[in-house]
């Protein structure tokens, strides 16, 4: 039996192992560790950051396959005022090009680049965010997405692979085309200018987060393992 963490993923190893049964099991954290407990000022203020301004937080390693240059490159293309902060969280060996880009597009006051934190210190961060987003070209169960849905953070994100598995359909994400700056523009201004909508997002997102707790996804894996075993009884 083969376990994937995305329904795209279960269907690849469908195709190349046609005789293995193969299910789809996302990944899980530790819902309530990042359930919001200070309120976004306070962990705003905590964090040394403009409480004036809205915060995006992208949690992504530098690397190609996790989409920032696409979410600088739409930065230039936001319409709400003030321009929000956008907090990158990770490094990785993508950091030099991705400032080179923000200062050609004249970007830079308006990003920091955080680097790597600590998972214990990420709730708090998350807990700063106006909105979290996710833009990946790649990706099977974003952790980071569970993560932000616990904390009730609104989130943009890619239209692919594990994080539609996680988000289409539900009402604490707006979904996205990859590679794509204009739609991420656009989908950050919507959220950020949409009072009405990000209350529904935030709250939408910690009863969400609930499916991916360690518990649901351990009761999801006991039951696919009886499963293989009772099929290779029958067998």
């Amino acid at each position: 039996m083969c376990i994937a963490p995305s329904r795209e993923l279960a269907a690849l190893s469908r195709h190349v192992f046609p005789d293995v049964p193969s299910v789809y099991i996302p990944n899980g954290t530790d819902v309530e560790a990042f359930t919001r407990k200070v309120s976004k000022d306070a962990a705003k203020r905590a964090l040394g950051l403009d409480r004036a301004h809205r915060v995006v937080l992208a949690p992504r390693r530098l690397e190609p396959k996790n989409g920032i240059e696409f979410l600088i490159r739409a930065i230039p293309l936001i319409q709400t005022s003030p321009k929000p902060l956008f907090c990158i969280v990770g490094t990785g060996s993508e950091l030099q090009r991705l400032q080179q880009l923000a200062s050609s597009l004249g970007v830079s006051e308006h990003i920091i680049f955080m680097g790597s934190r600590s998972r214990e210190s990420m709730p708090l961060v998350y807990a700063a965010a106006d909105v979290v987003t996710i833009p990946s070209l790649i990706e099977a169960t974003s952790v980071a997405a569970i993560e932000a849905l616990a904390a009730g953070a609104p989130i943009v994100a890619s239209d692919i692979g594990g994080l539609r598995d996680l988000l289409a359909g539900e009402s604490a994400a707006l979904l996205v085309p990859p590679a794509n700056a204009g739609a991420l523009a656009a989908a950050i201004d919507t959220v950020l200018t949409n009072d009405d909508m990000r209350h529904v997002m935030a709250t939408a997102g910690p009863r969400l987060a609930l499916r991916y707790s360690w518990n649901a996804i351990a009761e999801a894996t006991e039951r696919a393992y009886e499963w293989a075993r009772d099929q290779s009884g029958a067998g």
